[in-house]
């Protein structure tokens, strides 16, 4: 297929400047997205007080319960709500107490009756970053910029399909940079493309939902979410309390009905009960539906367990296909394995971006002569190199920082910004090549990544050796994720460092 001057000048030009301006947040978006796929483990490894591993049985819920009531008693009309973690015997207890409209979130052990405060928030951290979630709007933003990427993809490979054949397998590496960059920028491009293309769309769909939402509802529905929410599928019930005291059936009881109701015997992954004590309270039972099956939602009557709402009732094709959609982003359909895959496709997708970028700047100015393009180059390297940088200082944060310290997981968003901006600003330091800029602030990210995982070894009962043995998978699954990118950050310095330094001797 062969394009007309006129079409590939305005693919081209679409693809260039769609990318350049797109990139830096693209980058951001898959090298964090690599984190939102291991988001679970990393909940039980990022305190050592979890690394315990779950029994073979899900939790009693009314040992839960009844744990909670000693650890923090809680006044009538409040809501309790218990999510079971994989990869670990504690539970997420989520408290609300409509005394003292205080929010209270603790880490229950059904067995002992241990209760662990939350002491880190470093998995939904580096979890939102993927969605911007610390933006006004930021998950809106997220699904605008997987359109504008996907444009760029797609004008990127009409640019280039008539050789593509030529260029499918051609990497020079020993070449001039802008060659190597070029050959690069169009293998990984090609072999991640059907992944780019899955992810981002799925992505556009997820995040720009409540616009769509927003929209549907204005047209049809008068403005009321509630109605549009009901049509796609959704299990929501809200009361409003009736002053009167009722004795309500056990969480265990709740979740036997939930499963006869729903005619699914799939473990019960979230239950909540709201309204405590009350003749109208209600509860609510997700259980877990396997591969792009999403959630068993149940909502029932605490008091007499009659169902008020539930998937299987409201199921529709829109539920269905935000599933698989929503599976199909995060690989949650292929165990372990496919989410190192994921990981490695991401990561190849971020260097197809950066390269991009790069590409763009050796095409307009090899020499970098413009003041403009010596500082879009540096930016890009502090960007994203920072995000590498912020990422492993965050980490070795949890580490370092006290457990019993008030607030430390501001601690741990604090080493993520602070590290970030600072290779941003190292990332302008005069009369120093970029590319020795770049080799120096991954080397520094690799030595943290590997510092974390040798503490874990020397520190801790369960680390990379070790945790398969006492069966946590999740801690291993982490300590493997960031021996990688010790060894894959290491090397890429190092290669960077290395063509430096023989540029240098060829001058």
């Amino acid at each position: 297929m062969k394009l007309s001057p006129r079409v590939f000048r305005i693919q081209w030009g679409m693809h260039a400047w769609v990318g350049v301006l797109a990139s830096l947040l693209g980058f951001i978006v898959f090298f964090f997205g690599v984190f939102a796929l291991f988001v679970d483990d990393m909940r039980v490894w990022q305190d050592p007080a979890l690394h315990v591993a779950e029994p073979s049985e899900p939790p009693s819920f009314n040992r839960l319960l009844e744990v909670a009531d000693e650890v923090h008693p809680l006044s009538p009309k409040s809501s309790i709500g218990f999510w079971r973690q994989e990869g670990t015997r504690y539970v997420v207890a989520f408290l609300g107490d409509a005394k003292t409209r205080t929010r209270t979130r603790l880490w229950l052990d059904p067995v002992t009756g241990n209760a662990v405060p939350e002491r880190s928030r470093l998995s939904e951290e580096l979890y939102g970053m993927h969605f911007f979630t610390r933006v006004p709007k930021g998950k809106d933003i997220a699904g605008l910029l997987a359109i504008a990427l996907m444009v760029a993809l797609v004008s990127g490979l009409l640019v280039h399909l008539r050789a593509l054949p030529k260029q499918w397998w051609r990497f020079r590496p020993r070449k001039r940079l802008r060659v190597s960059y070029s050959d690069g920028h169009k293998v990984l491009g090609v072999f991640t493309l059907p992944f780019a293309v899955a992810l981002l769309w799925s992505g556009a769909v997820l995040g720009l939902g409540s616009w769509t939402d927003k929209g549907v509802s204005s047209a049809l529905y008068s403005g009321d979410p509630r109605d549009l929410g009901e049509l796609t599928g959704g299990v929501n019930a809200r009361r409003k309390p009736l002053m009167q005291e009722a004795p309500a059936l056990t969480p265990d009881e709740l979740v036997a009905k939930a499963q006869e109701a729903e005619g699914w015997n799939g473990a019960p992954g979230y239950v909540s009960i709201r309204l405590l004590g009350d003749a109208n309270s209600y509860a609510r039972v997700d259980l877990e539906g396997g591969r792009f099956a999403g959630w068993h939602r149940v909502i029932l009557d605490s008091v007499n367990g009659e169902v008020l709402a539930s998937a299987k009732q409201s199921s529709t094709p829109s539920q269905v296909v935000d599933q698989v959609l929503y599976d199909l982003h995060f690989g949650r359909y292929g165990g372990t394995i496919l989410e190192f895959l994921y990981a490695l496709l991401s990561l190849a997708v971020a260097a197809v971006i950066i390269t991009g970028n790069l590409i763009w700047l050796e095409r307009r100015d090899p020499k970098r002569e413009r003041a403009g393009n010596r500082l879009l180059e540096r930016f890009t390297i502090g960007v994203a190199c920072g995000a590498v940088l912020g990422t492993a200082m965050s980490l070795a944060a949890n580490r370092l920082v006290p457990l019993d310290l008030a607030a430390r997981s501001g601690w741990e968003l604090r080493a993520l910004l602070w590290g970030w901006g600072l290779a941003v600003v190292f990332a302008f330091t005069p009369r120093v090549a970029p590319r020795t800029l770049a080799g120096a602030l991954l080397m520094a990210s690799s030595a943290l990544f590997g510092g974390v995982v040798a503490k874990d070894v020397i520190c801790l009962d369960a680390n990379l050796f070790t945790a398969i043995g006492l069966n946590l998978p999740a801690v291993f699954t982490v300590e493997l994720l960031l021996s990688a990118l010790a060894l894959g950050t290491g090397v890429l310095a190092w290669k960077l460092l290395r063509t430096t330094a023989d540029s240098t001797k060829e001058q």
